[in-house]
Formats: structure tokens, sequence, C-alpha cells
């Protein structure tokens, strides 16, 4: 049974992910998601079943396009393992060995959402408000619902905590970009970043979000200092932080316990 719900949770995720190339061309260009259907961006060829199976399509057509023969970018590949991949493994944790359903449903639409955001922010230095809010109120109405079936509580009687979550992490993001304004007479952190915040906030919770907001600060660090070390990039240069969020979140669904127990055990308040 449980080989089977992860081969379905990895075709899930590819053709999910076969969506979510498709958001991630559309959106940045504000194209309608329903019109026209697929088709190739370089000779603007109708797409048929057989170029549009999610990773087999690009694997067989050797990754060029079957009309007019140009290079389809890896990207596709990429976004349709990602997906597959990171379905599988959220399944296996939250579904098989942790048997927490609830949190399966609040992760795997979160994921998405992050896998489009990192694509199209590293591309275009934009986080589209759609996928922004999207985060936001998904985490906000998977709370609820966690507070109708009785795993979560109100706040002071009326207010559900990922609300809470959501304004602490996007207030915090807000005073970060005021002082980085104050500090280096530019902007630290954009609109697109405050609201993404707010969104790890309700889906992660403020304790999580603010480990992976830390995380995300270490990983564009590290991934900066080795842009400049190689002379890709020069001192100054902007870098999307959008990516690292990203990559801070994910690690965070996956490993904020141990990473939390072992900073409270190196720093000695255990």
């Amino acid at each position: 049974m449980s080989v089977f719900l992860l081969a379905v949770a990895f075709i899930f995720g590819a053709i999910v992910g076969s969506f979510l190339n498709m958001l991630i061309w559309r959106l940045p260009r504000e194209e309608s998601i329903i019109f026209p259907p697929s088709h190739c961006p370089k000779c603007n060829a109708r797409l048929h079943t057989i170029d549009l199976i999610p990773i087999f399509s690009y694997l067989i057509l050797r990754g060029r396009c079957r009309y007019c023969g140009e290079k389809i970018e890896p990207r596709y590949l990429i976004v349709e393992l990602s997906a597959s991949i990171l379905s599988l493994l959220l399944t296996y944790r939250f579904l098989i060995y942790e048997q927490e359903p609830l949190s399966l449903l609040l992760y795997l639409p979160f994921v998405y959402a992050l896998i489009a955001i990192l694509f199209i922010d590293l591309q275009h230095y934009i986080i589209p408000d759609e996928l922004s809010f999207f985060t936001i109120g998904w985490g906000i109405a998977i709370d609820i619902l966690k507070i109708v079936k009785g795993e979560e509580e109100l706040l002071f009687g009326f207010l559900p905590p990922a609300i809470l979550s959501a304004i602490v992490m996007g207030v915090l993001i807000v005073l970060i970009d005021f002082l980085g304004r104050k500090m280096f007479k530019k902007e630290s952190m954009g609109g697109g970043d405050v609201k993404l915040s707010a969104g790890m906030g309700a889906c992660l919770g403020w304790k999580n979000a603010l480990l992976a907001f830390f995380l995300a600060v270490l990983v564009g660090a590290l991934w900066g200092i080795y842009l400049i070390a190689r002379r890709k990039k020069e001192w100054g240069t902007y870098l999307p932080f959008g990516p690292f969020l990203v990559v801070g979140s994910i690690i965070a669904i996956f490993f904020a316990p141990q990473i939390i127990d072992f900073y409270l055990t190196f720093a000695g308040f255990r």
C-alpha cells in the first residue's frame, strides 16, 4: 500500500509540475492560464498529448520541440522532477510515517507554490501576488480546519494562529527592509518578499517561518560569497531573495525540529 501511495504521489507531482511550468511562463507575462492552450513558446505550435506527458515527453523528445526543433529549457524537466520528488517525500513523511494527513494537505500546495515562486523570481526578479496570497490564504484555511477538528486552538478566543504568524513575519520583513534602507540607502527587501514571508508564517507557523528566514539569509550569504569568489557577481549586486526563502522553507518543513533542537543544545539552553 505504501509503495502504491508513493507512486501515486510521484505521478501526481509530475502532473502538477507540468501545470507549474505553465504558471512560471504565463504569470510574469500576465497571460491567461486557460487560453490559449499549451503551445511551443518558440514556434507557437499547439502541443498535443505526446508533447505534454510530464517528464517523459522531455526525455522522449530529447529536450527539443517536435515541431520546430528548438531546444526546450531544462527548467521544464527540473520543475516536474522537483514537484514529483517533493510530493513523494512529503507523502512518505506526513502520510505514511507520521500519519498526519492535514499536514500533507497543508504542505503539498504550499510547496508547489514555492517551486513556481523560485523559478519566476530567479528569471524575472518578481514574486507574483497570486502565489503569495495563495500561500497566505491556504495556510489560514488549513489552520481553521485544524481548529474545527480540535487540533488547534484560537488565540485570545478569536484569532487563528496562522493569521498572527502571517502578520508577525510580514511585519518582521518590513522592519528589516526599513533598517536596510536606513543603513545602506537602498531597498533590501521587496514587497514580494514581504508577502511571501507572510505566507510562510501562515503555513509554517511563526517559529518555523523564522527559522526558514534565517536559513534563507545563511544560504543566500554563502551563495553570494561563492559567486563573488568565482567573479560571477560583484559586491553589492542584487540577488533575488525569494529563492532563498523557498529553500529555507522547504528545509524547515522537513528538518525544523532537528535544527532547533541542535541549536538549543549547541547554545547551551538544554
